[in-house]
């Protein structure tokens, strides 16, 4: 369904794990797409406008930002890591402000801002993971203590949002499962190629679980990219979404104890579980993956997938905070159901789909005879992936040029050859 002749859209964090697949949709649908992105240009699409700059510069947004005019929506996908918790505080809020400081006053046909925080809107599992959150968590439950850079975000968005012709959408998505190239939250493809890598270095095909026996038992939720784009598009075209916060997960819950068995098995490994009730994982992803760079070139080469560094594909330092929450998590969908959105996902079935997914793409090796279904029609990663071979035939062709020796012209080598025997007879 296409969205209505002159939409145009601007999504700040074009290049990330939401914002690639999310330009792709709105392109889909018809709509002018604008991208703002701080590096990473690998993630691009054709058809788009990009535009690079860093938004924590208000000089920066005033200048580059100055000819957006005609916007319809904005979609906020990105963040910054701090130093601490206050720096990325205010990091966060200074950039925000400064997109929509300069945007809002300049776009009067502005119909919706959709701003996407996440689920550790209801507690940080970077700051004290032995905090049980209230759960099943709900859009309007109280926020819990601690400086949480979304809550500022919200507040900041609701504030400038009172008495304007446009209006507003949060959604909270928990981890979510899509496919980036050097992206800071990819716990999908972070967990297949741990389990790739196990699998290979254990002659008894183990691999086991990099997190603690209080996660490994407990009950999560995640977050099918797949899904979060349907709500974008819901959030951005439903009246009585206006104004509102709202949960985006799949819709069921899950233990590792029943979902590591099936991401180990896809691969032909054998799971190893941790010991029950154990609070610190047997293997930290922080560490093993920082050490496996080479043994990860060796399975690059020997099943010839892409020419990927470990670190463009992993987020050790993301997924082992998730995998060593001491105490279950996950959020209801129940307002978003009843304001009409009623999608769902079946969890078990996304992280087989997915699994597939990075197989086609010869992103991960595939151990075991496994029928592949062909690659889909319109794919972003698999766009993605052409773009990667593009650029390292690019490299190598470049640096073929650089080793060539320099070829010689006839008269200059006659040249060169005089030259030479001058030098032979003045040295006699």
């Amino acid at each position: 369904m296409s969205l209505p002749a002159g939409t145009k859209t601007l999504v700040v964090g074009a290049t990330g794990i939401t914002g690639y697949p999310l330009v792709d949709i709105l392109q889909r649908h018809n709509a002018r797409v604008v991208g703002l992105y701080k590096s990473n240009l690998l993630n691009v699409l054709p058809g788009v406008e990009y535009i690079q700059l860093d938004i924590s510069d208000f000089q920066q947004c005033k200048e580059k930002l100055s000819g957006l005019t005609d916007l319809t929506h904005i979609f906020y996908v990105c963040w910054a890591r701090g130093q601490n918790k206050t720096e990325e505080s205010q990091l966060n809020l200074t950039m925000f402000k400064n997109v929509l400081n300069t945007l809002v006053p300049q776009n009067p046909k502005l119909q919706r801002i959709i701003l996407q925080t996440g689920s550790k809107y209801y507690g940080d599992l970077n700051t004290d993971r032995q905090i049980q959150p209230k759960i099943p968590a709900k859009e309007d439950q109280a926020r819990v203590p601690g400086e949480i850079f979304y809550y500022p975000l919200e507040d900041y968005l609701a504030e400038i949002g009172q008495d304007q012709t446009w209006t507003w959408v949060v959604l909270r998505p928990s981890a979510i499962i899509g496919f980036g190239i050097r992206n800071p939250l990819n716990l999908g493809t972070t967990l297949a190629v741990y389990t790739c890598i196990q699998r290979y270095l254990n002659d008894g095909r183990e691999v086991p679980f990099p997190g603690s026996g209080l996660c490994y038992y407990n009950r999560f939720d995640v977050t099918d990219v797949r899904l979060l784009m349907k709500m974008h598009l819901w959030a951005m075209k439903e009246p009585r979404a206006a104004n509102n916060a709202f949960n985006c997960v799949n819709g069921d819950t899950f233990t590792w104890e029943e979902m590591w068995p099936a991401i180990v098995g896809k691969f032909g490994g054998k799971p190893v579980e941790p010991a029950r009730g154990s609070q610190n994982p047997r293997i930290r992803l922080t560490t093993e993956l920082a050490r496996q760079q080479n043994v990860w070139n060796e399975l690059v080469d020997k099943h010839s997938l892409q020419k990927l560094e470990l670190n463009d594909l992993v987020s050790p330092d993301f997924a082992e905070a998730i995998l060593t929450r001491n105490y279950g998590m996950w959020s209801s969908m129940e307002k978003a159901q009843t304001f009409g959105f009623v999608d769902s996902v079946v969890t078990k079935g996304m992280f087989m789909d997915f699994i597939e997914k990075l197989l086609r793409l010869k992103i991960v090796p595939s151990f075991e005879p496994t029928v592949i279904r062909p690659p889909e029609k319109h794919s972003p990663e698999a766009h993605l992936v052409q773009q990667l071979k593009q650029q390292q035939r690019q490299q190598e062709q470049q640096q073929q040029k650089q080793e060539q020796p320099v070829q010689l012209q006839p008269q200059q080598q006659q040249q060169q050859q005089q030259q030479q025997k001058q030098e032979q007879q003045s040295s006699r």
